[in-house]
């Protein structure tokens, strides 16, 4: 999904012309309606204007996006078009005076206040998990053994997220990409080391342990591309970023967790005994709209 415009008042069309070949012709229109990929259109109108959400390169992984652009009736065909062009528009003139497109690439939380908390999500055929803020720590915890997550819906398919631990426990904490309770990947710490991980229908892999320092202080990010392909990072005492390997790569592929019906989320999770917790010190999101 790129930028701002890009909607479809020829997805009213589509579910408006004939199903016969019959008053078809090739002066009115051809299929498909719109060139390239744009399945499973939803359409609203408000005035002139037309909002809709479809599929996109990473759309099964993140969820709908929304698109704008404006259509006008061509007078000789009478069928509407794109005003400005054939597609729609990656770049398109703002619809309203006096307004501008805002689109913050960095999120950034060092957990000052609770303000941000409502934007939090997590999954609702699990427990709730505790996430509370105190002296700008935010500790997740549970009332149920496992694994407890708590996160957003990313913005794109393209984006990085890191986390700082804020403190480290014989439990695993860390950063995770969740699919359900079933399916996620996971790169945690604990007091000595860190530990990569996947739930693949339930089932648990390691991909990666690294003995760290027990008192370091210890960040870890996430970098993802197109809401699949996933790289992993770690830094000690906030140097450097140092990338995992996993089975001689250093990418790993996501597609194996849902898609469609659920958008993946990204965020803290904790891994462990019921009423223990896990601490993050802030995280920051790092979205390409590119």
């Amino acid at each position: 999904m790129k930028q701002l415009a890009s909607l479809i008042l020829f997805c009213f069309v589509l579910f408006c012309l004939p199903f016969s070949g019959h008053g078809q012709s090739p002066a009115h229109y051809r299929n498909p309606v719109i060139p390239g990929d744009f399945p499973d259109p939803t359409v609203i109108r408000v005035g002139k204007m037309y909002y809709a959400a479809g599929t996109t390169s990473d759309f099964e992984y993140i969820g709908r996006q929304g698109m704008l652009d404006e259509v006008i009736w061509d007078k000789e065909t009478g069928w509407p078009r794109f005003k400005n062009g054939n597609t729609p528009s990656v770049r398109a003139e703002m619809p309203f005076a006096k307004t501008r497109q805002l689109r913050d690439t960095v999120y950034y939380d060092d957990f000052s206040t609770d303000k941000n908390l409502k934007f939090w999500q997590w999954d609702l055929t699990q427990t709730k998990p505790e996430i509370k803020i105190k002296k700008k720590i935010l500790t997740i915890s549970s009332a149920q053994d496992g694994v407890v997550f708590a996160g957003i819906n990313p913005k794109t398919g393209n984006y990085s997220f890191e986390a700082k631990l804020a403190q480290r426990t014989g439990d695993l904490s860390g950063i995770c990409v969740y699919g359900n309770s079933k399916n996620l990947l996971a790169f945690t710490a604990n007091q000595n080391k860190l530990v990569l991980f996947q739930l693949k229908k339930g089932t648990k892999e390691i991909l990666a342990e690294i003995t760290i320092p027990e008192n370091a202080k210890v960040s870890l990010k996430l970098e993802a591309l197109h809401g699949r392909v996933y790289k992993f990072f770690y830094s000690t005492y906030q140097k450097n970023w140092i990338q995992i390997k996993i089975k001689d790569e250093f990418t790993i592929d996501g597609n194996f967790l849902p898609q469609w019906g659920v958008g993946i989320r990204t965020g803290l999770m904790f891994d462990g005994n019921k009423d223990r917790q896990g601490s993050y010190s802030s995280v920051k999101i790092n979205y390409s709209f590119s």
